[in-house]
């Protein structure tokens, strides 16, 4: 495993003066050092920053799979404009779906009681005897049963 610090972090040199900013730059740092170590092709993992440089690495054809976890960007004014469209778009699809939410997840795969949505089964981690735990039938309460 290699894990190599971005240009200005931790103890690598800065970007050169003439590089702009962004995910592009970072990726032909990481690919330069990668060349300087002798290896072709190799697989990548990043978070935030490191998970937008592994996607923009990833385009370059010298990746054999990438692991990206909450990629971001630099907070550049495209990014920005991005970032703002796709939160007013999560926000204008959570308003349209909150009518329908308890009845989605009201559902068995939801976990909660179809018969009263609001509440939890209070079966649960209560498994009858004779099913194995964590089987469906293991919280299903026997008909006729009270609350």
């Amino acid at each position: 495993m290699i894990v190599l610090d971005f240009p200005g972090f931790g103890g690598s040199a800065k970007l050169p003066a003439d590089a702009l900013p962004n995910a592009a730059a970072l990726a032909d740092a990481v690919a330069g050092e990668m060349d300087q170590l002798g290896i072709g092709d190799f697989h990548v993992a990043g978070y935030s920053l490191g998970a937008r440089v592994s996607l923009e690495l990833a385009t370059r054809g010298r990746i054999r799979s990438v692991v990206a976890i909450a990629p971001d960007g630099l907070g550049t004014p495209p990014e920005r404009v991005y970032q703002a469209t796709a939160l007013m778009a999560g926000r204008a699809m959570a308003t349209l779906l909150a009518p329908v939410a308890t009845l989605v997840t009201a559902s068995g795969a939801g976990g909660l009681d179809g018969r009263d949505p609001g509440r939890r089964r209070e079966a649960r981690g209560k498994a009858r005897r004779g099913s194995p735990p964590g089987s469906p039938a293991a919280y299903r309460r026997p008909s006729g049963s009270a609350r």
